[in-house]
């Protein structure tokens, strides 16, 4: 089983992730806009489509 670490910056004009393997490879990186609810009303949508769909289609899963 492969093990990956999920890192985020959110903000108020974007949210970027970052997956890494095991090793410290970055295997995927999505931008998104702001998760900052007060700035964007799709906040979630923007952090659930960066660390979910988005992220697990480019390692394949």
């Amino acid at each position: 089983m492969n093990t990956y670490v999920i890192g985020m910056d959110g903000g108020g004009s974007h949210t970027r992730v970052t997956v890494a393997d095991q090793n410290g490879k970055i295997v995927s990186y999505v931008q998104k806009n702001g998760c900052n609810r007060y700035h964007d009303t799709n906040a979630e949508q923007n952090v659930l489509e960066g660390i979910g769909a988005e992220s697990a289609h480019d390692l394949n899963f």
